[in-house]
């Protein structure tokens, strides 16, 4: 039963998700490039790139909590297996651990080993509208991604499921990789302050609260990946 709500859950909100990007939602609408230019021009890039044109530039995505909530789906297991009501917004530092005090030490991180996990993970707002945006505009997308062990195939299924990924391109813009200072891409957008850091290219940090106390490190940030386009146009 449980599981026959979570799917239609899913279902419903696939299709609002949908509604949501093409700006049919009543009261909801995607950002306007003008609204999107001054999110992006908060800071100014500061790294070198490969010199490949900025027109067609190879753009490194982060799947998890730049795409994919992650964190939302694994506090909600978190709270209704141990009765707590913590949200994304309370987790403001990447001791995620050391927030969720309710569970037994080492039990909280075992949420991520649940087969299931990414059957219900839900995507973040106008992620895929901003990854839309950069395939139109001639770049390409590649998700460069450290995999929780057997959670890679799940995670790439998920890009496709939601639209991030073409089936087609399933295994060549899909990059299972731990440390992505090693990743050849031309920018890096990731959640991750020390990814940002070690990069490369040009990195570009994602807001989010889990990172709140760090982004000052970051030179170059966007709210989200509705804004990527606009802060390449200006390369």
């Amino acid at each position: 039963m449980i599981e026959d709500t979570l799917r239609e859950i899913t279902a419903q909100a696939l299709a609002l998700a949908d509604s949501f990007e093409r700006g049919v939602c009543s009261g909801v609408c995607v950002p306007s490039s003008e609204t999107a230019r001054s999110g992006a021009e908060a800071s100014g890039p500061s790294r070198r790139h490969s010199g490949r044109s900025m027109k067609n530039a190879i753009v490194g995505v982060d799947v998890d909590d730049v795409c994919a909530d992650l964190i939302g789906e694994w506090l909600r297991r978190y709270n209704y297996k141990y009765g707590d009501n913590l949200t994304r917004e309370d987790i403001t530092s990447w001791e995620i651990s050391a927030q969720t005090t309710k569970a037994p030490k080492g039990e909280f991180h075992k949420i991520l080993l649940e087969p299931d996990l990414y059957e219900h993970v839900l995507p973040i707002p106008y992620a895929r509208t901003g990854i839309y945006e950069l395939l139109a505009n001639g770049h390409r997308v590649v998700y460069v991604t450290h995999c929780t062990p057997g959670t890679e195939e799940a995670k790439r299924q998920w890009l496709v499921k939601w639209g991030f990924l073409s089936p087609e391109n399933m295994r060549r813009d899909f990059m299972p990789i731990q440390d992505k200072s090693l990743a050849r891409t031309d920018f890096l957008f990731d959640d991750k302050v020390e990814n940002v850091e070690t990069f490369k290219g040009i990195g570009v940090l994602v807001d989010r609260p889990h990172n709140a106390f760090e982004r000052w490190k970051c030179p170059v940030k966007v709210p989200g990946m509705q804004y990527a386009q606009s802060l390449i146009s200006q390369l």
